[in-house]
């Protein structure tokens, strides 16, 4: 089972389509959060800050799942280190550095939109999907 995961969660092929699904799903968590990154910054949109922040929420929790599995499954990403190893590995690489700070201000930085605007540098992970198919393939696609 966690291989599986490991498979699904990675940068999948056109063959798997479970992965393809959640690297579909990746993409349109991505564009939603920082969609709505962008419309709380809008004094007009205070009528629906309610709405809108509650949606942030479900798509952190999203991202939350993402980085302990990403955690959890790391030996196969470093099959060489031990399973501590193998998790510290992917924590303090760049895409565990990026999930974390992008995940943080959520809880402790809400006010500083600076620090919310690292969300922004996840939007990078979409040209990495760019392995078997074309980025904006999965952007026409969504």
């Amino acid at each position: 089972m966690k291989r599986r995961v490991f498979d699904i969660i990675q940068i999948g092929s056109r063959e798997d389509t479970l992965s393809r699904g959640f690297d579909i799903l990746l993409v349109i968590m991505i564009m939603v959060n920082f969609l709505i990154l962008f419309l709380l910054t809008f004094e007009c949109m205070q009528p629906f800050k309610a709405l809108l922040e509650t949606i942030e929420a479900v798509t952190v929790l999203f991202f939350i799942c993402e980085y302990v599995l990403r955690i959890w499954t790391s030996g196969y990403l470093f099959p060489d280190r031990s399973a501590s190893g193998a998790a510290l590995g992917y924590i303090l690489s760049a895409d565990g550095i990026i999930m974390l700070l992008t995940i943080l201000p959520f809880f402790f930085l809400s006010g500083f939109v600076v620090f919310r605007m690292l969300r922004v540098v996840r939007i990078f992970r979409l040209f990495r999907i760019n392995t078997d198919f074309d980025s904006l393939n999965v952007i026409k696609a969504v």
